[in-house]
Parts: C-alpha cells; sequence; structure tokens
C-alpha cells in the first residue's frame, strides 16, 4: 500500500472528512452527530451511540404519519412529529419525574415544524435535532442515576 501512496491518499481525505466536519458542526446536525460518533467534538459514548441507533430505529419503524421524501444528500431530513411523540411517550415518559418530562415534552415542541405539504397536520420534527436532544437528556439521566447511585 505504501509503494503506490495508497495510504497518503487515505489519510488525507480522512483530514479531509475531519476539517469539514468541524466546519459544518454547527450548520447541521447529522454532521454533528457523526463528528461526536468519530470523537472529533464532544464526543459520545457507546451508550450514547446505542441510544442513537435504539430512537432511529423505533422511529423509523413506525406505522403512523406521512414519510417526508428525505434523499441522503439533504442537509435536514424530518419525520413526522407524531412519531417523536410516540416515541417519547413509549421510552421517557414512565422513567422519569412528570415535570422531566413535560420539559423535555416542551422542547420537543418548540423544535416541531409546520409540513409543507401539509400531509402531516401534527407537523415535522428534524430527526437529528430530535435524536440529538434525546440522547443529550438520556446521557444526563443516565449519569444523575448513576451519580446518586
Amino acid at each position: 500500500m505504501n509503494k503506490y501512496g495508497i495510504k497518503k491518499i487515505g489519510e488525507k481525505k480522512f483530514r479531509q472528512l475531519c476539517a469539514t466536519l468541524k466546519k459544518l458542526k454547527d450548520k447541521n446536525n447529522r454532521s454533528y452527530m457523526f463528528g461526536r460518533f468519530m470523537g472529533l467534538f464532544n464526543p459520545i459514548n457507546s451508550k450514547g451511540y446505542q441510544y442513537y441507533t435504539e430512537i432511529k430505529e423505533y422511529i423509523n419503524h413506525l406505522n403512523i404519519g406521512f414519510m417526508p421524501n428525505n434523499i441522503d444528500s439533504d442537509m435536514h431530513h424530518f419525520v413526522p412529529y407524531i412519531r417523536a411523540n410516540k416515541y417519547l411517550s413509549f421510552a421517557i415518559e414512565g422513567s422519569i419525574s412528570a415535570p422531566e418530562f413535560k420539559i423535555l415534552a416542551k422542547k420537543v415542541e418548540k423544535i416541531k415544524k409546520q409540513d409543507p405539504k401539509k400531509r402531516n397536520l401534527g407537523g415535522i420534527i428534524n430527526i437529528d435535532e430530535f435524536i440529538m436532544m434525546v440522547v443529550n437528556f438520556k446521557m444526563k439521566t443516565r449519569k444523575r442515576t448513576i451519580n446518586n447511585d
């Protein structure tokens, strides 16, 4: 590999990827989360990654609301708000106090947007922003629980 310079090319591309992620972290939630998984900034541990995949999988497998046509190259990906709300009810509501749940639900409500195609009357939500919010919340709650034991 070194003979043909492939390693050097790979390292150069990797540095470019890291620089791009750092540049986009404040503009694109997907880039921010990927950078966190790579440990470039505000690293997230394996438990956080597990939460991320669980939330994404749960929301993608729900059969309620109309999924917007997200394309991989889109800066933002959206899901029906009803799916995000259903996840909160299913996975979080009983595991925290009612006041804490109310605070989280209000934060999620604030990032809800109107569906431009009017297919989801309850609105749509940026999936990456929602997941990032819930993962951060779950990590804080988990840390607090561990510290109290």
